[in-house]
């Protein structure tokens, strides 16, 4: 694909992630892809937007698209799990590689943190042999310019590439192995990434039944608190029903997000009153 296709067709949004689940396993519904909803809620804390989540079969030009999809909406974050360990199967390095235009190449500290980690297993009695062979040397191969994240808790390394004014991270598909990797390398960066963006949200449990009357609320509320945003989570029908709102603001900091909240809070409230209804709970 030529480089001048991928020019996005929205500017890049310095905030904006999107989030790429690989697995035909997903696609099969024998996994159910709980790192997504996971991420989703670690980045928007974080300061990011997730614009999109997707999931993909293990194809290579699949993920390919999928990361020139992410590059058209504009995203400066693409995050991908799963297909980073050593069966015929596992091929996002390689995919990647190919959506940015540069060659994999053996990267010598994920092959030491390979090699290393498999010794370690041998030692323990996970694994038969701790010979070097070429499905586990696999995961050591990384497109040119991309650093390694050490994985806490597994063999196969994650992966950090800066590409143009992106960054493509790619993390292993189990959650015991992506969390750990995420929080130790991977958030560290993106708060500093996203210095000056902070979001904080709180749950609002009211005694209001119907959805449909707290909408006009919601927009006056937003319009007096300036990054505040307000949504409901209906539960159905009836006069045993009794909606959660969720409250979110955003600010140059948690304080000052904290404080977007609670103003929002206070007017929603106020506007619930005006109505005849009440709030119960904050959580």
């Amino acid at each position: 694909m030529a480089a001048e296709s991928l020019a996005p067709a929205k500017p890049i949004d310095p905030s904006r992630v999107e989030l790429i689940a690989v697995g035909r396993e997903i696609l099969r519904g024998r996994v159910l892809d709980t790192n997504s909803h996971w991420l989703a809620r670690e980045l928007t804390a974080l300061g990011g937007v997730v614009g999109r989540i997707c999931a993909v079969d293990d194809v290579p030009v699949e993920i390919v698209q999928e990361i020139h999809a992410a590059v058209q909406h504009g995203a400066s974050v693409i995050c991908t799990t799963g297909g980073l360990g050593p069966t015929f199967d596992d091929r996002t390095l390689e995919a990647i590689a190919a959506a940015v235009q540069r060659p994999l190449v053996r990267h010598e500290a994920a092959y030491a943190f390979i090699a290393d980690a498999y010794r370690r297993l041998h030692a323990q009695g996970a694994v038969a042999h701790q010979a070097m062979v070429p499905s586990r040397e696999k995961m050591a191969w990384l497109p040119e310019g991309a650093d390694m994240l050490p994985n806490p808790t597994g063999s196969a390394p994650g992966m950090l590439l800066r590409w143009e004014q992106r960054w493509v991270i790619a993390m292993p598909g189990p959650p015991r192995e992506m969390q750990p990797m995420f929080h130790a390398s991977v958030a560290p960066l993106l708060q500093t990434l996203w210095r000056g963006r902070r979001r904080v949200e709180i749950q609002l449990q009211t005694n209001v039944a119907d959805e449909s009357l707290l909408n006009p609320l919601f927009e006056r509320v937003m319009t007096v608190v300036p990054g505040s945003y307000l949504k409901a989570d209906p539960k159905g029908f009836g006069p045993e029903v009794q909606l959660v709102v969720f409250v979110s603001g955003e600010g140059e900091s948690e304080e000052a997000a904290q404080h977007i909240v609670q103003q929002a809070r206070e007017q929603f409230k106020r506007e619930l009153e005006a109505l005849g209804f009440a709030l119960l709970t904050t959580a």
